[in-house]
């Protein structure tokens, strides 16, 4: 979602309108966000769970090779507080600072 250009490219998020870069939560080349961070509580814990494209590929790649398959197969990816995407992001690009 975050890198150049965005996942438009791949032909991934077009129909929600979320393909292009900087069109889910932040853009890291301007740094620009709407990010929510905040619970409704205003406590900064909302977490994201992100997984790559070529992970989910993977998954369904070895599922379709099972002999049988459970009534429910499931996946997720990495779990990360918003707001420490957020300062990962700040920290690798060498800005502290994101406008919305």
């Amino acid at each position: 979602r975050f890198q150049p250009i965005g996942l438009g490219h791949s032909g991934i998020g077009l129909t929600p309108g979320l393909g292009s870069e900087g069109d889910y939560i932040m853009n890291c080349r301007t740094m620009s966000a709407q990010v929510p961070a905040y619970n409704a509580n205003n406590i900064p814990n909302v977490t994201i769970c992100m997984t790559a494209a070529q992970d989910v590929a993977k998954f369904v790649t070895k599922a379709l090779d099972l002999p049988q398959w459970p009534a429910e197969l499931m996946m997720y990816g990495q779990r990360i507080a918003v707001k420490d995407l957020v300062g990962l992001v700040q920290r690798l690009r060498g800005k502290s600072a994101f406008f919305g």
